[in-house]
């Protein structure tokens, strides 16, 4: 299937219509001002393609330089590497990628909960009391260091920690309260919306939620979870 594309722009994404591990990929191409073609894939299609993944999942990036990538980390950062969007030397790499790595913490924990079938509502307690609050104030405290926190994560300049701090907060965390989210970082938020090529992507091209409405899913699967996102 993937092998009946031909790249006729600077690359295609293939991944499904909802933000999960395609919304840092979609983002970083609009913010590079990439040319590229994002396949929407619907679950009729994925049972023809997914034999011709390399791992059986998406997303899958297709360029002519790497040809096919696979493994959504991997895709961030190459695409990170190669729009100069991973740090200006490699002290600054190392920052963006703890962060991001940060990031994934935060992810990992909350898909568990998501995902966790009859035991949602008795693990969904300790994931707002506990695990999020402490990794917000992790956020925090390295945005607070970076420019007294009214800038980017590293550096001067937007790069993949700021995509996946995005992603994370607004896209994940926040669905279960904004008040779990500190005035640094809402005003981060803010600040990451107002970047020309990311309001563009948000009002135009955004999915209307995080994961599929698929069977077991408790949570940020409806667009109600994400109403008035943008709100503060």
């Amino acid at each position: 299937f993937l092998s009946t594309y031909c790249i006729m722009s600077a690359g295609d994404l293939f991944y499904f219509d909802f933000r999960g591990r395609g919304f840092i990929i979609r983002v970083l191409l609009d913010i590079a001002h990439v040319d590229y073609t994002d396949h929407r894939v619907t679950f009729e299609e994925w049972s023809s393609m997914k034999s011709d993944c390399t791992f059986g999942q998406l997303p899958v990036w297709k360029d002519s330089d790497v040809g096919t990538l696979s493994q959504s980390h991997s895709i961030h950062r190459y695409l990170a590497n190669k729009y100069n969007l991973n740090g200006k030397n490699a002290i600054e790499t190392a920052r963006i990628d703890e962060i991001y790595e940060e990031g994934n913490d935060i992810f990992n924990a909350i898909i568990q909960v998501l995902f966790a079938k009859d035991q949602f509502e008795e693990k969904k307690p300790n994931l707002i009391t506990n695990i999020i609050p402490k990794h917000i104030a992790f956020l925090t405290n390295i945005l607070k260091k970076n420019n007294g926190g009214l800038g980017w994560f590293v550096g001067d300049s937007l790069s993949l920690a700021d995509l996946q701090v995005f992603h994370i907060v607004n896209n994940l965390v926040r669905p279960w309260g904004p008040e779990l989210i500190s005035d640094e970082l809402k005003a981060f938020l803010k600040r990451f919306r107002e970047v020309p090529e990311v309001s563009k992507y948000l009002k135009e091209k955004m999915a209307k939620t995080t994961v599929a409405p698929v069977p077991g899913v408790k949570f940020l699967h409806l667009e109600e979870h994400f109403a008035g996102e943008f709100d503060n």
